[in-house]
């Protein structure tokens, strides 16, 4: 199926699994960087704390970057197909709208 021809719910989707998959993956990689990083400055590697500051940051990172990911697959509607509760949201609707005029001689 051609991409112009896709329905919203498609182009979610595929946006969607594209980049749960990118935003873990980059977060993984930033956090053992940074994870190495935080345990050569707190122990010398290959001991306990630096496989934990390792570890930790890595997890963290990766969630983080999952989050970032699942949030960057959204996209704001079409201008006038936003999701409303009425059928026109942004025609005035007389019923609810009047005019004001100026009142000669008050002040306010």
């Amino acid at each position: 199926m051609r991409p112009e021809f896709e329905s919203p719910n498609q182009r979610m989707r595929r946006r969607l699994s594209s980049r749960l998959l990118l935003g873990p993956a980059i977060g993984l990689c930033v956090g053992l960087a940074a994870g190495a990083i935080v345990g050569t400055t707190v122990s010398s590697p290959g001991r306990p704390a630096f496989w934990l500051a390792l570890v930790g940051c890595s997890v963290f990172a990766t969630m983080v970057g999952a989050l970032v990911g699942g949030y960057s697959s959204l996209e704001s509607p079409d201008p006038g197909a936003e999701p409303s509760d009425t059928e026109s949201p942004v025609l005035d609707r007389p019923e609810l709208t009047r005019e004001e005029h100026e009142v000669s001689g008050r002040h306010r």
